[in-house]
């Protein structure tokens, strides 16, 4: 089971979902679902996510076509079925949206990082320390964007040139991170093992606000159950 695999829960209440709008769960009727321009962007989505369960390489294609579908979330989800259902196959065309203008990369590096294949070690560093550049400016007042994910990622080859640099840079803005994004670090990495937190905003006389979790945050609670 990959990080992306459904609980049978989720897949109970997909399957609801589904079968009121008329889907069956098999993979023919889910890549149909995908592919047939009159269904409706919600059981679009919901037929990404459960192509994890029920989909095969068959069913790549037509999760690829979705990665320009107009819904954030038909996008997103593709991806991460995308890397469950591909593993290190699907490594050449994930880093390749790393380079994609005006798509959203947080679920990609999440994607690559989960498969955990040394082939995007260049494409990711390229990445991260672009990235590093800007969030070191003035302006950006915190870091966002799935960054974290890229750094668990390049945190497992600290020893390939060039990483451990990158590492450092993102250590110098640590504040920047927000806090769940630094204890998941401080969990999931070496290098960030013994930073100490140091919540965003985290001055004297001021207190960082709460925030409501977004989606991303909702659908890793849905797909982690």
């Amino acid at each position: 089971m990959g990080e992306f695999s459904l609980h049978e829960s989720t897949i109970a209440s997909l399957r609801s979902e589904l079968e009121k709008a008329g889907v069956d769960m098999n993979e023919d009727a889910l890549i149909n679902a995908l592919d047939d321009p009159s269904v409706n962007k919600y059981t679009k989505y919901r037929a990404t996510i459960a192509l994890r369960k029920f989909g095969t390489k068959k069913s790549v294609p037509s999760l690829k076509r979705m990665i320009d579908y107009p819904m954030q979330d038909v996008k997103d989800c593709s991806v991460l079925t995308i890397a469950e259902i591909s593993g290190k196959t699907g490594i050449p065309f994930l880093v390749d949206l790393l380079d994609k203008p005006k798509f959203k990369k947080a679920y990609t590096l999440w994607a690559i990082q989960s498969i955990n294949d040394k082939s995007a070690i260049e494409p990711v560093k390229n990445y991260m320390r672009d990235r590093l550049k800007f969030f070191h400016r003035p302006s950006a007042a915190k870091i966002t964007g799935g960054i974290e994910y890229g750094l668990i990622y390049l945190d497992r080859y600290s020893i390939v040139p060039g990483v451990e640099e990158i590492l450092m840079g993102y250590q110098s803005i640590w504040n920047k991170f927000s806090l769940q994004d630094q204890k998941k670090l401080q969990d999931r990495t070496e290098f960030y093992k013994q930073q100490p937190l140091k919540p965003l905003g985290d001055e004297p006389g001021k207190r960082a606000k709460k925030k409501k979790p977004g989606f991303f945050q909702s659908l890793v609670k849905l797909i982690r159950g």
